[in-house]
């Protein structure tokens, strides 16, 4: 799989494999890391993703200081 577009952040999971966003806030999974979905925002408004330190879920950032949870964060 291929993050259409420059990446924005990259994250690895405690459970194993990578997450990489893209700067419209599209999400990725890689190397057996789970995917819990994300939103989708105007080129340059998600700013960054963190992993819970559980890897069962993430956090992305947007540039109003929003923060948009997946999984069981």
């Amino acid at each position: 799989m291929k993050v259409g577009g420059p990446s924005q952040a990259v994250a690895t999971s405690s459970t194993g494999g990578y997450y990489v966003m893209s700067s419209t806030g599209r999400i990725e999974a890689f190397g057996g890391a789970t995917y819990y979905g994300a939103p989708t925002f105007p080129a340059g408004l998600a700013k960054d993703m963190a992993v819970m330190p559980d890897g069962a879920g993430y956090v992305v950032l947007d540039a109003w200081g929003g923060v948009h949870e997946f999984g069981t964060a």
